[in-house]
């Protein structure tokens, strides 16, 4: 027995061709290389996908708190903060009392935490050029303005209503 297809007329006959829509894509993507990532950071390096986002952040901002990078991160600061201990008690942050806040505390890397962001760093570039390979030079500068404008326009419309889903950010 054939199961019959949506009206186009009703909200779920425009929604039928799921693997177009915006947010399936990003979703989509981002579970694949998250998983992908997952994988290469644990079999490379020997971190988890947050603390490889975390060490990547923390490479590229050299100090911050972990208030900044959750934001930076788009991910709950309870989840930066798992990561940030498993790095701790690694070696490789260290955390000081920020000046300008003492209830705050700045994330910076210890000398073992730096050579492991060197060589993630080279490893992460070699991954997103090949993901990215599919793209001309001017398709990959077009495709970053068009998700930083979106990322832009997420970040300013505060949280997803109940119901509307979430974007998350795809792994580096």
């Amino acid at each position: 027995m054939k199961k019959a297809l949506p009206s186009t007329k009703s909200p779920a006959g425009k929604a039928s061709d799921y693997q177009s829509r915006i947010p399936y894509l990003l979703g989509a993507i981002s579970n694949r290389t998250g998983a992908t990532g997952s994988r290469f950071y644990r079999d490379q390096f020997g971190v988890g996908l947050a603390e490889g986002r975390l060490i990547y952040v923390l490479g590229y901002e050299g100090v911050l708190t972990a208030r900044r990078a959750s934001e930076i991160m788009g991910i709950d600061k309870g989840a930066t903060s798992r990561a940030l201990a498993g790095l701790q008690r690694r070696g490789l942050v260290q955390l000081t009392v920020d000046d300008a806040d003492t209830r705050q505390r700045t994330i910076q890397f210890t000398k073992a935490g730096r050579a492991l962001y060197d060589q993630l760093i080279v490893a992460s570039l070699a991954r997103e050029k090949a993901l990215l390979s599919v793209f001309s030079k001017k398709e990959v500068q077009m495709l970053a303005a068009l998700l930083k404008r979106l990322h832009a326009h997420v970040a300013s419309r505060g949280a997803p209503k109940s119901g509307t889903g979430v974007v998350h950010p795809p792994a580096p």
